[in-house]
């Protein structure tokens, strides 16, 4: 039976069991017969669209989430219809999709699920279920109660909130979990980016948002949302849980507010007297201060960074941090570990006299350029000390510059990763001598060699 054009199903013309190879074959169909009619805001949003259905019946766990909810709502009880339930609501996007490169400007290697720069009219807004009676603390008490991934949706979406925070001309987009009466936390890297205001989003609404404790080194900030009227989350604990336990994430990637992945709890690793969450739950950039949720609709994890070196390496701070934000307040450290000699720490053997005497080529000034003419860019330089520190300053073909500091480590004989706020921009090093290098820089939109003038001074 086909779709109703109402679904996903229905917006590519295919019923819902069609294979992945039939739903393959129509949306690069169909995607070809747009991109060949003029450029406009009519086809880019029927692009994104087919992108969007595309995505999410093309992976067999959303896909799986997707068919729940079609099949939840057409059981709706009677008295209870003409609500709408999860799934998408309407659309708005910008014709001029504003980009801002993070990391000095530059895509992302290993990006931290980071707050995506965006316009809050990209936002795509998804109704809220309505539950049937509506309490002020979300989560289940029965401690044998496992829930389905929709079940979930029900109960937490509505403690789920938009974080948009302002910096000049610029907007970034992250999440965020209600955790108490007017109080959101979120990550750091979201939440800190807004220079001029930092809204939340809720429920259609745009609330005035103020930082009131930040915690960098945990990449935990606790905002204060006056007027905002939300249900709080159940918060478990980290004993509480174990690898390969099954877990729900749910944040605004790429703008698409109220997403819904699932996945398992693949590691945990240990960090600062505690583990870090490392998960199979699909996070994207604005999925940056969503929440993780295990089985029984309890927050266990704040989703923070991603790896896009590997697949499906995707981590979440644990919520207990979220209980030492007071005592933790105004720490300015970075949520990687820092090495431990003053030498950058090594990922292999530090003894190698290799890595030693790459590592004393790096330090010092780099002054670069594209090899070849690089979008928007003029010139970037470097600046790397002997403690695992350096500073990059941006220059664009408009004038504007950008500022930038953090850690570096060394990865390889001759690859460095700079961590600045939690996003790493790499930097593999072709040639290095006294005076000269040549490096290309890696991100997330592909690679591009850049020629420096290298100093010590």
């Amino acid at each position: 039976m086909s779709g109703s054009t109402k679904t996903l199903y229905g917006l590519l013309g295919v019923a819902e069991d069609a294979d992945v190879a039939l739903i393959k074959t129509v949306h690069d169909t169909r995607k070809r017969s747009l991109e060949a009619l003029p450029p406009g805001a009519d086809r880019d949003n029927q692009i994104k669209f087919l992108d969007h259905a595309w995505q999410t019946l093309s992976d067999p766990a959303q896909r799986s989430v997707y068919d729940a909810r079609l099949a939840q709502k057409r059981t709706v009880p009677a008295d209870v219809k003409g609500k709408r339930s999860a799934g998408f609501g309407p659309m708005v996007w910008a014709a001029g999709f504003v980009v801002i490169a993070l990391a000095v400007g530059l895509a992302i290697y290993f990006q931290r699920g980071s707050a995506r720069p965006v316009n809050s009219s990209q936002i795509a807004q998804v109704t809220r279920p309505t539950p049937a009676a509506e309490t002020k603390t979300t989560g289940t008490d029965a401690a044998s109660t496992v829930l389905t991934p929709a079940q979930i949706f029900q109960l937490v979406s509505k403690s789920t909130v938009v974080v948009i925070s302002q910096s000049n001309q610029e907007e970034a987009l992250g999440s965020g979990v209600v955790i108490g009466n007017g109080e959101v936390v979120t990550n750091c890297h979201v939440a800190l980016h807004a220079k001029n205001q930092l809204h939340i989003l809720y429920d259609k609404h745009d609330y005035t948002a103020t930082v009131h404790y930040s915690d960098r080194g945990h990449d935990l900030c606790q905002l204060s949302v006056p007027g905002l009227d939300a249900p709080t989350v159940e918060q478990a604990r980290l004993a509480d849980v174990n690898v390969g336990d099954h877990v729900v994430a749910l944040g605004a990637p790429h703008g698409l507010s109220l997403t819904l992945s699932e996945g398992i709890v693949s590691a945990l690793r240990e960090h600062d007297g505690s583990s870090i969450i490392q998960t199979s739950a699909p996070i994207s950039p604005g999925s940056s201060g969503g929440g993780l949720f295990d089985t029984r609709a309890r927050l266990i994890g704040i989703t923070t960074f991603q790896d896009s070196t590997g697949q499906n390496l995707n981590f979440a701070v644990p919520v207990d941090w979220i209980a030492q934000l007071s005592q933790r307040d105004g720490n300015a450290d970075t949520l990687l570990p820092k090495g431990q000699h003053s030498r950058p720490q090594l990922t292999s053997v530090h003894s190698d006299p290799v890595y030693e005497q790459f590592a004393d080529k790096l330090l010092g000034h780099w002054a670069c350029r594209p090899e070849q003419p690089k979008s928007g860019l003029l010139s970037i330089s470097f600046e790397f000390d002997d403690e695992g520190r350096f500073k990059s300053h941006r220059v664009n073909v408009n004038s504007q510059t950008m500022d930038a500091e953090g850690r570096y480590s060394i990865q390889s004989h001759t690859y460095v990763a700079m961590d600045w706020y939690g996003s790493i921009l790499a930097m593999d090093v072709q040639s290095i001598d006294s005076i000269r290098a040549t490096a290309v820089l890696n991100g997330g939109s592909g690679s591009f060699t850049v020629l420096c003038d290298h100093s010590r001074q």
